[in-house]
């Protein structure tokens, strides 16, 4: 049974007057995360994609995780090291800013908590055990050409795109980060690099909608 996804519902919806910018074509918007995780069917995946949207990591830093790197009691996620698919091997990370911890919010706490049960339940009831954080229904490891497929597949059939990869994940955590007000230094400390191109390409358009937002506001304020 997919998992409640209800943390999206504490993002607040902005309307769109203008023609969609065309960095919006690098992310999803809310109501589109949303459906693209009602129509995930397949746990692990939608599990999977709501990490990345509520962390912001990258999918092979994700796949690297250790059960241990996830600490619960501090609430601190240890981004260390990333697994290449290609060569089947786990690595250093992308770049020296890529190692990083990643504070939990409480919905990202929760999930990581749900998956960390999932994992005892495996090892207590299934007898299947892993050190792997994600890890496949025999423990092994998940590989990140069936991930993107799957997602790829899933939003081209809810959303009619078929452009949605890790990466668009990745960048959605960015503008979801952004439009609650999180600093940009923050969030991109959260990504794991100093200076993004796209990341400020989101931030400008987040800015934009607030500033739409907070004039429609305005507009029919009666102060006397």
């Amino acid at each position: 049974m997919v998992a409640d996804i209800g943390f999206l519902d504490k993002l607040k919806r902005f309307k769109d007057r203008t023609a969609r910018a065309k960095v919006q074509n690098k992310f999803l918007e809310a109501e589109g995360v949303r459906t693209l995780l009602d129509a995930m069917k397949h746990d692990t995946w939608q599990q999977l994609t709501r990490f990345m949207i509520l962390s912001g990591v990258r999918v092979g830093e994700a796949l690297a995780l250790l059960g241990n790197d996830v600490d619960l009691s501090d609430r601190i996620i240890h981004v260390t090291k990333t697994y290449d698919s290609h060569h089947k091997i786990t690595a250093a990370p992308k770049t020296e800013d890529s190692i990083r911890e990643i504070y939990m919010t409480n919905d990202l706490y929760a999930l990581c908590k749900e998956i960390k049960q999932y994992n005892a339940w495996k090892s207590s009831v299934m007898g299947i055990s892993s050190t792997l954080f994600f890890n496949g229904s025999e423990g092994q490891q998940l590989e990140y050409a069936a991930f993107n497929q799957y997602l790829n597949r899933t939003a081209k059939k809810v959303l009619g795109r078929d452009d949605i990869t890790t990466h668009v994940l990745r960048h959605t955590a960015c503008s979801l980060l952004l439009e609650q007000g999180i600093p940009i230094d923050v969030v991109s400390g959260i990504l794991g690099h100093s200076d993004s191109r796209i990341t400020k390409e989101i931030y400008a358009h987040v800015t934009k909608k607030l500033k739409e937002k907070h004039n429609e506001m305005l507009r029919n304020v009666k102060v006397i």
